[in-house]
């Protein structure tokens, strides 16, 4: 099998693999990213949306749930 050789146009830009600043940009922008899932920021147009994404899960029948202890039956 032959080697395979791609060959970028050159609007393409520069080659990523032999770029020295590109994984120094790619560190900062996958760490930026990072930090706005770290500490989300709800904004006043996204509030309601917030809201009824955080209801709480809907409660499963009774005959489901076990007793948090033990009942005393007579």
């Amino acid at each position: 099998m032959s080697h395979i050789v791609t060959v970028q146009p050159p609007e393409a830009g520069p080659d990523p693999r032999t770029d020295r600043g590109y994984a120094e940009r790619a560190r900062a922008l996958i760490a930026e990213h990072a930090e706005l899932f770290r500490r989300p920021v709800i904004r006043h147009s996204q509030r309601s949306l917030a809201v009824v994404a955080a209801r709480p899960a809907p409660r499963r029948s009774p005959q489901l749930r076990l007793p948090l202890r033990p009942t005393m039956r007579r």
